[in-house]
């Protein structure tokens, strides 16, 4: 489910092919969590950021928990 981002272009100009976020309280969970002992998975993102002071959760990429 996505929490407050929006969809922009994605880094080929391709229209609603990426997501923005505020950097303050916007995320994306996805419920219920893949279970992360039973099998392989792998997980890719493009990351673009503006430099800031990051605390807590701020400059996480990826959780679980």
């Amino acid at each position: 489910m996505v929490h407050g981002a929006t969809l922009v272009a994605d880094r080929f100009s391709n229209a609603n092919g990426a997501y923005q976020f505020d950097g303050v309280d916007d995320y994306i969970s996805i419920d219920p969590p893949p279970r992360l002992n039973d099998s392989a998975m792998s997980v890719s993102v493009w990351v673009r950021y503006v430099p800031r002071q990051m605390d807590e959760w701020s400059n996480c990429i990826i959780a679980a928990g």
